[in-house]
């Protein structure tokens, strides 16, 4: 139901250390999705305080502090909105299902416009399965404060507990809900933007109460004898330091699934057969063999769908998609899905076999399956590529640059292309043709 999410290591280490807590009366300075409030909660021993700046979180603390919250809707586009509004639970999933909503606003594509009609002919039904899941909630706070986190530390007596994880990077709330401006208008209260002097200040406020627990993204050396722990939920997140009046230290770290995969892979002195096919992959079989395939010194990150590539059976590859982050910013034809990762095994007699691997990517079969997978189409696929050069002979050919930005080690190559360019058994004739050369290994 709520937007975005503290890690569930960092909930767990929350909650081991106010069940010790001796206050009544508990503050959470930049309360984001209320995850704290509910960790909190869930002692059912204390009387919580929310506060934060953006128009998300205002309202839900609002709802659930029962305090009066004025949202009204400003696009003329959408004033069919305002019918459900009328009660505080219609309003709050009013609002939460306009996040999606509003991430479609001045996008005209064909596309686009077909999920903002499905969104509006879908609306009744969602905003009441919504407003039932809203009403269900257990969570209650005893205030809820709008305003700059500085003036809600200030107006806190120093006997209450206090827990903060404010943003960590400059104007991220106002980008993550600029949209929602455009929608809705609402009391917003003056703040400061955070930056690392600003948090600073915030810290030495909340560390004079007895009991205070605060986060940040990078180390304090001020506060290095309250040094409780760090976790990062994975091997690309970033790596929170947890500092606290009091508890044990906790560090966690993420850990990746391996699982062995069976099937035989191409080796050297192998003939690659005929038939080229795809077979689908756990994401432990697939950390397994790109763990085993691609030596780069680049923390891996989780795929959706992992797929392996196959010849008469025998493993030559494999890829893994993920969902974008939205479907804009680059000129290719869209909805398009992030390829993570592709690699061909090696070594074999084979020195393009990647761009083998390419081909398949690029097939109808394959598109049927992302499609088949993510439930709507799928018409473009977007990676990047990491290289010395300008340009990647890897992608050359198949991908057209879509754009490259220069890096300490190189470039940042983006390349996209459509996928349904042709079947299996049609892609692999013409890299037989083009790419089939073999090496022979001594």
């Amino acid at each position: 139901m709520f937007l975005g999410s503290i890690p569930g290591d960092l909930r767990k280490i929350i909650s081991e250390y106010v069940k010790d807590w001796r206050c009544q009366d508990v503050f959470v300075g930049c309360s984001g999705n209320l995850t704290v409030e509910r960790v909190l909660a869930s002692h059912g021993k204390f009387r919580i305080h929310g506060n934060d700046v953006s128009i998300y979180t205002c309202c839900l603390g609002s709802y659930f502090a029962q305090q009066s919250f004025r949202l009204d809707v400003i696009h003329d586009e959408f004033q069919w909105l305002a019918e459900y509004m009328y009660k505080p639970a219609d309003q709050l999933a009013t609002m939460m299902l306009a996040t999606r909503l509003a991430e479609l606003l001045g996008k005209t594509t064909p596309y686009h416009q077909r999920m903002m009609d499905a969104y509006i002919t879908q609306w009744p039904t969602m905003h009441a399965q919504t407003t039932e899941r809203i009403t269900k909630a257990t969570l209650s706070l005893e205030s809820f404060f709008c305003g700059d986190v500085l003036d809600f530390v200030q107006n806190a007596t120093e006997d209450v507990g206090f827990i903060t994880f404010p943003p960590f990077w400059k104007g991220g709330y106002e980008r993550m809900w600029k949209k929602l401006g455009t929608l809705f208008d609402w009391d917003e209260s003056a703040y400061t933007v955070l930056d690392e002097s600003y948090i600073d200040t915030l810290f030495q406020q909340v560390t004079n109460r007895p009991h205070w627990i605060i986060s940040a993204n990078r180390q304090l050396d001020d506060y290095a004898d309250y040094l409780r722990g760090s976790t990062q939920t994975s091997a690309r997140g970033v790596t929170m330091y947890v500092y606290a009046s009091s508890g044990k230290s906790r560090i966690t770290k993420p850990t990746q699934k391996v699982e062995p995969v069976k099937t035989p892979h191409l080796t050297p002195g192998q003939e690659l057969g005929e038939r080229l096919g795809l077979a689908p992959l756990t994401q432990g079989q697939f950390n397994a063999l790109r763990a085993a395939y691609i030596h780069i010194p680049m923390a891996p990150a989780g795929v959706q769908q992992a797929i392996a590539v196959t010849v008469d059976g025998v493993i030559i590859g494999a890829y893994g998609l993920v969902t974008p982050n939205s479907f804009a910013g680059f000129s290719i034809t869209e909805p398009y899905l992030y390829m993570m990762s592709d690699f061909a095994v090696s070594p074999t007699d084979y020195p393009r076999l990647s761009k083998l691997v390419l081909y398949a990517v690029l097939s109808r079969e394959a598109q049927q399956l992302m499609q088949r997978f993510y439930s709507r189409r799928v018409r473009s696929l977007v990676t990047t590529a990491f290289a010395k050069n300008p340009v990647s002979m890897k992608y050359r050919g198949l991908f057209r640059l879509l754009s490259r930005k220069e890096t300490d080690d190189g470039y940042a190559l983006n390349y996209g292309a459509e996928v349904g360019q042709w079947t299996l058994a049609d892609g692999f004739e013409i890299w037989k043709k083009k790419h089939g050369n073999k090496n022979h290994h001594g």
